[in-house]
């Protein structure tokens, strides 16, 4: 889809009952991987477009995936891996809208927006599939450049041998989207920063039940700065735990089996966003607002991957929304 043609009426999503444990399943060989992969041929310069397809993995049998490997073509703006309850497939690349299915029950498990993204599930944590499972691929492409190019990405998933249980992964997705959607960024700035978020399971998660194991921040074309800390409130500075720079190419955050985030009492993620319109090519004329588009758009989002999963996505309905 063309971004500068649409507008945009985000989904709200609660949470959704815990999925058990994933029972030992017949025997897989260690060390195979399945993969799938979109992409779309050629790309003029300066369009901006997301398609999505529709596949079905090719296991035959129950897998867990501990390990997660996208690796994107120049051009790439985010892919984006959903476990779907699509029954048709529907492999040609088509233009969509982005988090469109995800009221309909199909949920992202990954978000890649790097040249290459690794997502290494902690010690007997896993996602798990049942045989031939759909999924859903969603890239956004940007040709910032003056060439045609072709836009691709591949997603690798790593199955595990069989025969252990594993505790269920899942993400959560947290953002500022009312300062965003109201005051908006304003054009000729060079340091604008929203004020901050927080998050702390609203009353209705507890994250003291919870350990995270990524995460990763995602701004668009403005964007000078995601930080994001473990605090106690919104004006609890907190302790840093993430701070990137990179609107276009944001670092995942990892965290090993000895180091996964946890949270006490009252605690939660602080995030705040910083933007930048001075050197923007475009250069804004006008106040930036939330949106789809990464050059005409801004957006402030967090996504966290965790376990043991109690819903697919924190969203508006829960409060993570500032």
């Amino acid at each position: 889809m063309r971004h500068a043609l649409i507008g945009f009426a985000f989904l709200v999503a609660g949470c959704q009952s815990s999925p058990p444990a994933s029972p030992p399943g017949p025997p897989a060989p260690m060390g195979s991987s399945l993969s799938v992969e979109i992409g779309i041929p050629a790309i003029a310069a300066g369009v901006e477009e997301t398609v999505c397809t529709t596949v079905q993995l090719p296991n035959t049998t129950d897998i867990d995936v501990t390990q997660l490997v996208a690796v994107l073509a120049p051009g790439s703006h985010h892919l984006i891996l959903y476990r779907s309850t699509e029954t048709v497939e529907a492999p040609t690349p088509t233009p969509c809208m982005p988090f469109e299915g995800i009221a309909a029950g199909i949920v992202p498990i990954l978000i890649a927006e790097k040249a290459s993204t690794t997502v290494q599930l902690p010690t007997g944590v896993a996602y798990h599939f049942p045989p031939n499972q759909m999924v859903r691929l969603e890239a956004h492409y940007l040709n910032a450049s003056t060439a045609t190019i072709a836009g691709k990405g591949t997603v690798t998933l790593a199955v595990a041998p069989a025969g252990q249980t594993y505790l269920a992964a899942d993400l959560m997705l947290m953002g500022s989207l009312k300062q965003l959607s109201g005051a908006g960024v304003p054009p000729d700035t060079q340091a604008f920063t929203l004020d901050p978020g927080f998050y702390d399971g609203a009353g209705k998660i507890d994250l003291t039940a919870l350990k995270l194991f990524a995460l990763t921040g995602h701004e668009h074309h403005l964007g000078a700065e995601v930080t994001v800390s473990k605090s106690t409130s919104l004006t609890d500075p907190g302790t840093m735990l993430y701070d990137d720079k990179s609107w276009d190419n944001p670092e995942l955050k990892s965290f090993d089996d000895a180091h996964l985030l946890t949270f006490a009492a009252g605690e939660g993620l602080r995030w705040q966003c910083t933007y930048d319109s001075m050197d923007a090519v475009p250069k804004p004329t006008d106040v930036t607002h939330f949106g789809l588009s990464a050059v005409s758009n801004e957006m402030c989002f967090v996504w966290a991957y965790y376990f043991p999963s109690v819903g697919h996505l924190i969203m508006g309905a829960d409060g993570a929304f500032q």
